[in-house]
């Protein structure tokens, strides 16, 4: 039963996260404009936008995790009792 207590939470995670990405893009769409205005290449942008993702990507995995981790401590130490 412990195992469970984590799992809503990485879709939830991952709904969020796609809100930020998009968001951020829709942000940024004059500067990506301009960055192909100038010469930039499609797949310089799509590299700088996966890493912004990625960065992202590895911060709420973490946060995750330690959602996982403390709610499984917590639910075990209620269980013992």
């Amino acid at each position: 039963m412990r195992e469970g207590v984590g799992r809503p939470f990485h879709p939830l995670g991952m709904i969020g996260l796609y809100g930020v990405i998009a968001y951020s893009v829709s942000q940024r769409m004059r500067e990506l404009g301009i960055r192909l205005a100038l010469g930039a290449q499609r797949a310089g942008i799509m590299r700088m936008i996966l890493k912004e993702a990625s960065l992202l990507l590895g911060v709420e995995l973490f946060a995750e995790l330690q959602v996982r981790l403390r709610s499984q401590d917590f639910c075990g130490a209620y269980y013992l009792m």
